[in-house]
């Protein structure tokens, strides 16, 4: 009898030993594939998207990117931080006093190497609104929101 529980004793010791371990491998296995994303310029606005597939930074007046009056930079990196080119922007206006969202008068050109340009953007809108950005590559889709409050 004694033999019997102390063979079940050691199979219930290792098999919890490879459990614990399979499960650490995951933990680290997640731990390696966490999204990282870069702040390429230091005055832009940057967000990660709500799922984390994309990061989304707004940059203006930025002449080595031919971004200038009236004209918005969007950098989207995914979550290996690598360019992303191909994407189908949809940009929306959301102002809350209004309910409601625009969509329809904004020019998004893809410039290469994750870069995107916006045309007829005023980021000095006044009042309370948001920006909305929704980026989709392929089966990938996310969306990221830029709060602007009391702009004067």
């Amino acid at each position: 009898m004694r033999t019997i529980i102390a063979v079940v004793l050691l199979l219930f010791c290792l098999l919890s030993g490879c459990a614990t371990e399979s499960i650490q491998s995951k933990g680290q296995g997640n731990k390696a594939s966490k999204a990282e994303f870069t702040k390429h310029f230091e005055d832009s606005l940057f967000e990660i998207a709500e799922k984390k597939l994309f990061s989304i930074e707004i940059v203006t007046d930025k002449k080595d990117l031919k971004i200038g009056k009236d004209i918005v930079g969007i950098i989207i990196h995914d979550s290996n931080d690598e360019d992303v080119e191909g994407a189908k922007i949809q940009i929306g206006l959301y102002v809350p006093k209004q309910g409601q969202e625009s969509t329809d008068f904004f020019t998004v050109t893809e410039m290469g190497r994750g870069l995107y340009s916006v045309r007829n953007i005023d980021l000095q809108t006044k009042g309370d609104w948001e920006l909305r950005i929704k980026v989709k590559k392929g089966d990938s889709e996310d969306e990221a929101v830029f709060f602007f409050t009391d702009v004067k």
